[in-house]
């Protein structure tokens, strides 16, 4: 283990103090490198490999909060994926010994949808942003590629690339699906020159809520109060940073241990009823895994953690806030 700072024993001390926390942790199972030559595709070892690591991670999860780690895997089924491999269901056709091992473990799949666009004559992909029916094509090949993979509808989507839209939030709903971890409080709008190879904007999530929230087509991304259907819209877990601008962003567990610690005790603050965290598949690749399984193992080694699928965390927050849509949220499980 790395080394503790008092920050990082005041975070723990909070940790003590909140009960219940629901951790719920997304991994978005993609291609290791986001833009390609689809002539060439890249192999996706980060999601080979994390599959063989995780076994053991889970094993000590489970073994420190005294029940069963579970994790939600966000699948890429998007037309980058069907123009690369030539189907947006590659994954599940690919890996499906592996979903389906990882189902019988207790954890969820899921989807995670990009805007990636191919440009054919600069040669490259770029994440459009700015054309309402692109996002909204690719929305609806993955949830169809999802629904004919299963054989049951999507309930739990995120968004690539930190977008999502008030138009691709009204699709979700049609289309059953009942929780969305795309929102990140504290993200201003973000473009090509922070993206690189992006056209339009990502919302803006600076004003938004740190807890669970509905939105609608016109409100988004802001809430709702009047609306009691659609996605329950969880946001990622955010806390103030700990250098200029303070303002509240994201928390990775790919932070530096004591960072990641006293970054989550600034969170707790707050007391969210959903500590949503996120990963890809390809992190396992790189020098940061190991700070990541070193924070994972942090947070459960404290009383009331438990780490649950996105559907489970959402159908006990409904169930707290008296939602009448609690038992479609059950029906979308099964």
């Amino acid at each position: 283990m790395g080394r503790r700072s008092s920050t990082a024993w005041r975070a723990i001390d909070r940790l003590h103090r909140f009960p219940d926390a629901r951790i719920v942790l997304c991994i978005d199972v993609e291609p290791d490198p986001q833009r390609f030559d689809p002539a060439n595709p890249p192999a996706w070892l980060g999601f080979e490999r994390i599959v063989q690591r995780l076994p053991a991670l889970r094993r000590r999860l489970s073994e420190a909060i005294g029940t069963r780690a579970m994790f939600t895997w966000c699948l890429r089924m998007d037309p980058q994926v069907a123009e690369t491999w030539g189907s947006p269901a590659w994954v599940a056709e690919e890996y499906g010994d592996e979903l389906v091992e990882l189902t019988g473990a207790g954890d969820e799949l899921a989807l995670h949808t990009h805007v990636w666009r191919w440009e054919p004559a600069a040669g490259v992909w770029f994440a459009d942003m700015e054309d309402p029916a692109w996002a909204e094509h690719c929305l609806e090949m993955a949830l169809s590629a999802f629904e004919t993979s299963f054989g049951r509808r999507c309930a739990v989507h995120r968004g690539g690339t930190h977008f999502l839209s008030g138009l691709m939030l009204s699709t979700l709903e049609k289309r059953g699906v009942a929780v969305d971890l795309t929102v990140e409080p504290g993200l201003a709008p973000l473009g090509d020159a922070e993206l690189g190879a992006a056209r339009g904007h990502t919302p803006d999530y600076r004003e938004v809520p740190t807890r669970p929230y509905r939105s609608t087509l016109r409100s988004f991304p802001t809430p709702d109060p009047a609306t009691r259907t659609g996605p329950l819209l969880v946001p990622l877990l955010s806390g103030p940073r700990r250098r200029p601008p303070f303002r509240r962003m994201p928390i990775s567990p790919g932070e530096p241990v004591n960072v990641f610690m006293a970054r989550l005790a600034a969170a707790l603050v707050r007391k969210p009823p959903i500590l949503g965290l996120v990963i890809r598949s390809s992190d396992v690749l790189g020098s940061t895994w190991d700070v990541i399984e070193e924070n994972l193992e942090h947070l459960a080694r404290h009383r009331g953690m438990a780490f649950v699928t996105a559907s489970t965390a959402a159908v006990i927050q409904q169930d707290a806030d008296g939602d009448p849509d609690t038992q479609d949220a059950n029906a979308r499980q099964t």
